[in-house]
């Protein structure tokens, strides 16, 4: 069995930062596009939760199935494994 990574958008609330919106990342955004996005290096895996700004947001809005409001939510990229048989 192997594990990939999948990545997720996910806003929490700005009262009491609770999830309230989250989408599955489309498939167009492989790793070395989000490195390229984030300004990460290539050895950065992406597995720790980074915060969407209004130039993310609006790159990401093509790959998401919600708005990405930034003004009602707090919304960041986050990793979780995936098994895979």
């Amino acid at each position: 069995m192997s594990v990939r990574i999948a990545r997720w958008i996910r806003g929490y609330s700005r009262t009491d930062d609770k999830v309230a919106v989250e989408c599955a990342l489309a498939e167009q955004w492989d790793l070395r596009r989000l490195q390229a996005l984030f300004g990460v290096p290539e050895d950065n895996l992406l597995v720790d939760s980074f915060p969407i700004g209004p130039h993310a947001a609006a790159a990401l809005s093509s790959g998401f199935h919600a708005t990405i409001d930034l003004n009602a939510y707090h919304f960041f990229l986050e990793a979780k494994a995936a098994e895979q048989p």
